[in-house]
């Protein structure tokens, strides 16, 4: 918590591995003022010179603002950067204790070889990150690790396991055998063989899963689950699901719960606006311009901080892949 140009602000950040450079670490999550309230994503890491670099996910072909700054497990103090270069501002967060669940980041990777007796092969590539909560409640600390495996593997998965990580080695256990399956059957056909590895790049398979924090305090969290999958083609393809619990009531909030009767055309409105705010179109300029459609209608995927409710959405739900 603390301020950036004056205005308090709250950033909840997951601190990762980082792969490239595992002593730099990795973080991921999302800020928002408190004023308003809406979660902003950023990523980074800590460059070479000692700073951690955040980036904000910027709006179509726009540049992307960053922070820059010194970072401890204490605070983070610096300068934050508009993409255009025109402005800049102080920040100064110091971590709190307090007011919200703490979680543990945890993740598991591995790798499938799909014919280990060749020189080359086509492999499978499974990555999944979740959370543990560590608050001193343990019926909460359970109602989530119970709603985290049931998002990072199927429901048939998730009932039979007692852990996240039994839940995770489920779903991992599926996909390459998945993947096993498929590969064998393309060589029956003749599609692969050990000769022709010039062509495996399409073949070379990638799944991972991961959970975002969006929104956490000791009454109410918000978590994103983020699939991505590479099975040929020209990329890969990723999905959100956002999901609100009311931790007192240890339930995942609906949005009939939220909203009254009759509310689509109103938050259609309020969509649309706040999408010509994020993307700078006009008040004139056609919806479309951007999106499939004239109009931008409220979905099941929502989640909700102090100030109000959000709305994600997939790629091509509404828009081009490159739209975001």
């Amino acid at each position: 918590m603390g301020e950036l140009a004056g205005e308090p602000v709250t950033f909840d950040l997951v601190r990762e591995k980082n792969e490239v450079y595992p002593e730099y670490g990795y973080f991921r999550g999302f800020y928002r003022y408190d004023r308003f309230g809406g979660p902003i994503a950023l990523y980074g890491s800590i460059d070479s010179s000692g700073f951690l670099v955040l980036t904000e996910q910027g709006g179509y072909e726009q540049e992307p603002h960053t922070l820059r700054g010194e970072w401890s497990p204490t605070g983070y103090q610096g300068r934050w950067f508009s993409g255009n270069g025109r402005d800049d501002h102080p920040f100064d967060l110091v971590a709190v204790d307090t007011g919200y669940v703490p979680l543990q980041y945890q993740e598991t990777m591995d790798k499938l070889v799909a014919f280990p007796a060749w020189t080359y092969s086509p492999e499978a590539s499974f990555r999944a990150q979740w959370l543990i909560p560590r608050s001193a409640d343990s019926a909460t600390n359970h109602f989530i690790e119970r709603a985290i495996a049931a998002e990072l593997a199927n429901a048939d998965m998730a009932t039979n396991s007692t852990t996240i990580e039994q839940a995770v080695e489920s779903a991992k256990n599926s996909f390459f055998s998945d993947y096993r399956r498929e590969m064998l059957s393309l060589h029956k056909e003749g599609v692969l063989d050990s000769t022709t590895h010039d062509n495996f790049m399409p073949y070379n398979y990638t799944y991972e899963k991961s959970t975002l924090v969006y929104y956490n305090s000791t009454d109410l969290l918000t978590l994103g689950f983020t699939d991505y999958s590479y099975m040929g083609g020209a990329h890969g393809i990723y999905a959100t699901e956002v999901h609100a619990y009311d931790l007192k009531a240890r339930k995942k909030i609906s949005l009939d719960e939220v909203l009254l009767p009759g509310y689509e055309n109103a938050l259609s409105d309020a969509l649309a606006r706040a999408l010509r705010v994020k993307y700078q179109l006009g008040k004139d300029t056609p919806l479309s311009e951007l999106l499939f459609e004239d109009k931008l209608e409220p979905n099941e995927n929502f989640g909700l901080t102090d100030k109000g409710i959000f709305f994600v959405y997939q790629p091509y739900e509404i828009a081009a892949y490159a739209v975001g």
